[in-house]
């Protein structure tokens, strides 16, 4: 059949098995140096070009005829991310907007006169200063080099106040003490609604299951005797039968917590 289109093929045919080749292996070891080879020889006990005569036995020297990294770059190279590239300015801090320069102290020494400026000539003074030195070392008060005793110690700017740390650690102890108070008051809570709650006893029991009994046997009779009532036209027909139901429920439910072993009444607060 020499169509195009046939439904055999469809059909999967059999992949045929590669058979690879086996993997070449020398007959010379790898791990020898190549004979008369300068590549690598960084050993100082040997001489410049490696294994002159080709030999098999490996080199007779006692250390190894190349580096542990003597290869054509790193054994391992790490790949750096293509956005991790120095840019501009890396590892320099940012400079500050240039602003104006001005001095950092006001008070600047007068200028230098220009040469052009010429000094007040013929100031003459009248002044004695040796005599003014005399009279001003005459009428000098002596000084008391004796500093006179004081009891008073100097006062620095926290004198008379509570340091900083005491009142922290005070805080922290008014802090355990409310805490404390607060448990306190939580089991006595806890310790006074235990005491509101007794035990019921198997007679008062007895008598609450016998008149609940008795309730339910009442509240039945009535709704027996509504069930036969198919049709409720009335508002007031529906609204009895949902009460007696939900009667006959809640004393059931009553009933069912008083048949058990051990009853529990919680006193209510007047």
């Amino acid at each position: 059949m020499n169509q195009e289109e046939s439904i055999y093929n469809l059909i999967e045919k059999p992949r045929e098995k590669v058979i690879k080749p086996a993997m070449y292996r020398s007959k010379f070891p790898g791990e020898l140096p190549p004979s008369a080879s300068t590549f690598g020889a960084s050993r100082s006990s040997q001489v410049f070009v490696t294994n002159v005569a080709g030999s098999l036995d490996g080199p007779s020297v006692a250390h190894q005829f190349k580096n542990a990294a003597a290869n054509f770059g790193p054994l391992r190279v790490q790949k750096q991310h293509p956005n991790m590239f120095m840019k501009k300015g890396f590892g320099h801090p940012p400079l500050k907007k240039p602003t104006k320069f001005e001095y950092a102290d006001k008070s600047r020494k007068t200028f230098v006169p220009k040469r052009t400026e010429k000094p007040v000539m013929g100031l003459v003074t009248t002044k004695n200063f040796i005599s003014a030195n005399v009279v001003a070392n005459i009428l000098k008060e002596p000084e008391n080099l004796v500093q006179s005793p004081t009891n008073e110690m100097p006062r620095h700017a926290e004198y008379g106040k509570v340091p900083e740390y005491l009142q922290h650690v005070k805080n922290e102890i008014q802090e355990e003490y409310n805490y404390i108070r607060e448990m306190h008051r939580e089991e006595n809570i806890q310790v006074s609604e235990q005491s509101k709650i007794k035990l019921l006893q198997d007679k008062e029991k007895q008598e609450l299951l016998i008149a609940l009994k008795m309730k339910w046997q009442d509240v039945n009779k009535i709704y027996q005797t509504r069930t036969h009532e198919v049709v409720l036209d009335t508002v007031g027909k529906l609204r009895r039968k949902e009460a007696y139901e939900a009667d006959l429920q809640q004393i059931e439910k009553d009933i069912e917590k008083l048949s058990k072993q051990y009853v529990f009444l919680r006193e209510n607060p007047e």
